[in-house]
Formats: structure tokens, C-alpha cells, sequence
């Protein structure tokens, strides 16, 4: 039948008990629910939709050091999926929408706090977004894979009315772009292949008041690019170069700040050569 329905449930018990101090709690129970419903057009594409609770227990702790609550809301997805060429080729493209609350936000003021940071629980945050995959072969000696992800996450409500329609994870980037390639030659050739990959990523930024001092740190939109030469000398034997981050770019991968010693902007790998030689016996 081209219409299915599943069904599904999750049955949570969840204990917190905190030896140093206050803020021991539990969840007697939480029901996790799940539902989806695939459509088959015909025998190439499906469309589906999909819809998910969240319980997410976490780990940051507060002013007063006591763990925050569990993370709670619900997911939503549409899509459709699409295969060819009895399977080799595939590709997806989705829309969806995350509600959560009680995400762990570092505080702005750690002032007093007994731990290394002290975070609080947000309000509602909503993240709405898009996913498009494609994956497979598109002749018998061409490999072809991508994907596009843009998400965006904003305050709906918050304890701090300033907040409401402000993007949460800044330190983030709103899009990636990965595409992947692959492609083996013929005739004479047909020992060797060759290969690359491109990763592009949007801007990210972070900043705040952290121990008194105001700070401000920023990764621009950058692209790094990989290559792959492989070539096969006799049977058995399979020679593979690899070079990541061919033109040697120099980014941030990860942007922050440590209120006792300062930012924790961490920097990509450079440019790496790797030459691996496997013989199968």
C-alpha cells in the first residue's frame, strides 16, 4: 500500500541526586511519543511527514548549583525523498520546525557562581529550518554526494523580555554546504581516480559581559577544499592521496571565551597531506 502509518513511544524515568548540595529532583515518568506518515507518489518518490516529543535530560548547573531541568518540547518535519537507478541515486529535501525549553544558557554575569560557569534555562526556543541530501552513483565511474542545511533558532519567550526574537546559537553558523565528488577513469586510465570535497560554512559571532569584561568574537563565512588521488600499480594494491584543506585556509571551527583565562576560539586543521598504501591479500 502506498500509505503507512508508525507508531511509536518512549517511557522515561529520570532520578537526580545531587550529594554536594540542594537541587536533587526526579521525573516519576515521561511519555515520548512519535508519529509518522509516508505517501508513495510512485516508485521513485515518497513524501512523509513526522512528529516527535523531546526529553532531554542535561548537565549545566546554576547560580545556586543545582542541575537544570530536563530539556522538553516537540519536533516537526515534511519531506520527500526520491530514488533512481534501482537505488544507487538518492536524494531527500525536509522542512522542519524544533520547540524546546529549558536549553542551558551560559549567564552573562558569573559572578558568585561556585562552579566553573553557571548557566540558566531559556524560555521557548523555536528552530526552523531546511535539509537538502542527494547521494549515489551518477554513471557506473561517477560518485556524487551534497547537502545543504540552513537552521535558525530564536527566543518566542523568555524570562528576559529583551530576548523575544533574537537568535539564540549565534556561535553557530545559520548554513552549511557540503558536496562531495568522486571519479573513476576508463580505458588506459582506469587504475586511477581522483576526487575532492568542498565544505562551506555562514558567519558565526558570539559575545557578552563574562567576569566584568566585555568581549566580541567572529568566524566569517569561509570554504575549506579537499582533493583525493587514488591509483592502483598492480592487483591487490591500492595507493590513496589524500590533501585536506588544500589552500592551507586558516578559520576558527569553534568560538568562546573562558571567564578565567579568556577566549577559547579554537582554530581549523591546516593543510594535511596523508599518503596510505592498502594491500589486500
Amino acid at each position: 500500500d502506498p500509505l503507512k502509518l508508525l507508531l511509536g513511544a518512549r517511557l522515561d524515568w529520570y532520578d537526580y541526586d545531587n550529594r554536594t548540595g540542594s537541587g536533587s529532583y526526579s521525573v516519576p515518568h515521561n511519555l515520548t511519543r512519535y508519529l509518522g506518515v509516508t505517501y508513495d507518489l510512485d516508485q521513485h518518490h515518497t513524501v512523509y511527514a513526522s512528529f516527535t516529543d523531546i526529553f532531554n535530560p542535561q548537565s549545566s548547573k546554576g547560580m545556586d548549583g543545582s542541575i537544570l531541568k530536563p530539556v522538553v518540547g516537540e519536533n516537526y518535519e515534511v519531506g520527500v525523498k526520491g530514488e533512481y537507478f534501482g537505488g544507487t541515486l538518492n536524494w531527500s529535501a525536509a522542512l522542519f520546525e524544533i520547540r524546546q525549553k529549558n536549553r542551558a544558557r551560559l549567564m552573562d554575569d558569573q559572578t558568585g557562581c561556585p562552579q566553573e560557569y553557571c548557566y540558566e534555562a531559556t524560555g521557548l526556543v523555536r528552530t526552523r529550518g531546511i535539509d537538502v541530501e542527494v547521494q549515489g552513483a551518477i554513471t557506473p565511474r561517477w560518485q556524487l554526494g551534497g547537502g545543504l542545511t540552513y537552521a535558525e533558532d530564536r527566543y518566542v519567550t523568555d524570562a528576559n523580555a529583551a530576548n523575544v526574537g533574537k537568535r539564540v546559537s549565534t556561535y553557530r553558523p545559520l548554513a552549511t554546504l557540503k558536496l562531495s565528488t568522486m571519479y573513476r577513469f576508463g580505458g588506459d586510465w582506469n587504475r586511477w581516480r581522483v576526487g575532492g570535497a568542498l565544505y562551506w560554512q555562514s558567519r558565526m559571532y558570539a559575545g557578552g559581559t563574562t567576569a566584568g569584561r566585555a568581549w566580541h568574537s567572529e568566524q566569517g563565512a569561509y570554504a575549506v577544499a579537499d582533493l583525493t588521488v587514488g591509483y592502483e600499480p598492480i592487483k591487490n594494491l591500492d595507493v590513496q592521496l589524500n590533501i585536506t584543506n588544500l589552500f592551507d585556509k586558516t578559520y576558527r571551527r569553534a568560538i568562546g571565551v573562558n571567564s578565567g583565562w579568556g577566549s577559547t576560539n579554537i582554530y581549523g586543521e591546516p593543510r594535511k597531506i596523508k599518503l596510505t598504501a592498502r594491500y589486500r591479500f
